[in-house]
């Protein structure tokens, strides 16, 4: 089936995943469908040979080493750096958005520290392209028009799926989170973080992206797309 490789992994155990959400887009004439478990986000494509996958990521104690790749010629997955692993401990906590021929995950990473009984989750957007899992270079744009590098700090608490706007003829890009912004103090960094496919490191926490960031190219997900929580 469709579902049957979404817990298949060549740098983890595996195992099967409750799905939380399906969704799917049609994208410069190509359709794609998207699976979501708590841990876990596979893209498939539907070709020449019907539906197969393309690439996954995962919730991993070593994310560094990344997602994986689909090798069609043999049929299973292939460890792949250049797909940006998730965080240990860390859950997608709602659907994710396929914007611009990119995918934009929410997920919300737990506090480092875990001797402060306050301490609070942190919310981000991580970001692939549609097509290869790889981060989506010269996609998107923070309010001062430098492009994004990285995964994107939505704030503290639990990561939302972001909202869309058009605004004076561009797409703009809401980031959610459930406890909003961070103070000034919670980090400095750049347009991202992360290096590689880990997602990790990198010069600190980034500052929350407010106003909106911008996406170049209409609509959202290509002339369609849907999607349904489970």
């Amino acid at each position: 089936t469709v579902a049957g490789n979404f817990g298949t992994s060549a740098t983890t155990s595996g195992g099967a995943s409750a799905l939380t959400a399906i969704g799917g887009a049609i994208y410069n004439g190509v359709e794609y469908l998207r699976l979501q478990s708590a841990t876990r986000l596979t893209l498939l494509e539907n070709g020449s040979n019907g539906w197969q996958p393309l690439w996954t990521t995962m919730v991993s104690a070593n994310p560094s080493a990344g997602g994986d790749s689909w090798n069609p010629t043999n049929g299973t997955y292939v460890a792949n750096p250049a797909i940006a692993g998730l965080p240990t401990g860390s859950a997608i906590t709602d659907s994710a958005l396929i914007v611009s021929g990119a995918v934009m995950l929410p997920v919300t990473v737990p506090p480092t520290s875990t001797s402060d009984p306050c301490a609070e989750p942190t919310a981000y957007l991580y970001l692939y392209q549609l097509a290869d899992g790889t981060f989506p270079t010269d996609t998107y744009q923070n309010a001062q028009g430098n492009f994004i590098t990285g995964p994107i700090l939505a704030g503290a608490g639990t990561a939302f799926t972001p909202a869309l706007a058009i605004f004076d003829g561009e797409m703009r890009i809401q980031v959610a989170s459930s406890l909003g912004a961070l103070p000034p103090s919670a980090g400095t960094g750049g347009t991202g973080t992360g290096s590689g496919g880990g997602g990790g490191g990198g010069g600190g926490k980034p500052p929350p992206l407010r106003p909106p960031i911008m996406a170049a190219g209409l609509p959202a997900a290509g002339p369609t797309g849907w999607r349904q929580l489970l």
